[in-house]
């Protein structure tokens, strides 16, 4: 009976340390909460730019081995005005801005950058439309697999980051 009144006590000694424990941590994580916060804040109106969202983790996995690149395909009969459609893409895409002003795709000319240990969008200073659309020069293909060919070998390739956001 002893030792079964010294288990008991044991195991409730513990059962109240780890009750006593509780509130420590929560205030713990709570003061490490504010303490991201603020900072958080500081680097918005110091640095001028976004902190990442949980779903822009994506992007942290951005390797020279594994871009993460998003690539378009357009297919336009006849020759085409690089320039011309460089400035639309600009324009309506790039730069393009809703009823209130605000930017409709920021993140096209923003790159990942880490302030303080905290990951962030800030704008690319180098950003250049003519690193970002550009025009095949190779063979034309004749035939869906030609096409799907000229696609692989595209994508396949590395981006040069010679100073630009990728």
């Amino acid at each position: 009976m002893i030792a079964l009144t010294m288990y008991f006590l044991h195991y409730f000694a513990i059962f109240l340390s780890s009750i006593a424990v509780i509130p420590f941590f929560f205030a713990f994580v709570g003061i490490f909460q504010l303490l991201m916060y603020f900072l958080s804040l500081y680097i918005r109106w110091t640095r001028n730019c976004l902190l990442l969202r949980r779903d822009d983790a994506v992007w942290l996995q951005d390797r020279s081995s594994n871009r993460h690149v998003i690539h378009a395909l357009m297919l336009i009969q006849g020759s085409p005005d690089i320039e011309k459609l460089r400035e639309l893409i600009e324009e309506r895409l790039v730069w393009a801005k809703d009823d209130s002003g605000k930017r409709i795709c920021s993140r096209l000319t923003q790159v990942i950058s880490t302030h303080l240990g905290i990951f962030a969008w800030e704008e690319d200073k180098n950003f250049d439309i003519k690193n970002h659309v550009t025009s095949w020069t190779g063979r034309i293909p004749k035939t869906n697999e030609e096409l799907e060919d000229v696609l692989s070998e595209i994508v396949s390739s590395p981006l040069s980051m010679n100073g630009f956001s990728p």
